[in-house]
């Protein structure tokens, strides 16, 4: 089960860059084009959960949603500096496959509600 996490940690950064990318292109603000990076990543993610009828990873594991968001934000930070796209691109998705996978290992969560 684990070593199914791997793929999905490289799905889940692809689909945020490629998402804040397209936020970017479209010349959105860079905290929309965050946003919508890490919605693109997430809701990939919770479609296939519910399609396999599991708990979907984004309610039920380490950091996700805050994962891609770190690889968004690494991606708009790059770009705004002067990185070439691809260079940009490429660093985003390491930084969010580093974080999700280093959450994993030490199980690293947000803080959660309790009664």
């Amino acid at each position: 089960e684990k070593l199914c996490l791997i793929p999905d940690a490289i799905g889940l950064s692809l689909f945020a860059i490629v998402g804040t990318q397209v936020a970017l292109d479209w010349n959105m603000p860079w905290l929309t084009a965050s946003l919508l990076g890490v919605l693109t990543a997430v809701l990939g993610g919770l479609l296939r959960d519910v399609m396999i009828n599991e708990v979907p990873l984004v309610f039920s594991s380490e950091l996700y949603a805050t994962a891609a968001w770190f690889g968004s934000i690494t991606l708009i930070v790059l770009d705004a500096v002067g990185v070439h796209a691809t260079v940009a691109a490429w660093m985003g998705i390491l930084v969010c496959i580093m974080v999700r996978l280093m959450a994993i290992r030490w199980k690293v969560t947000l803080p959660r509600f309790k009664h």
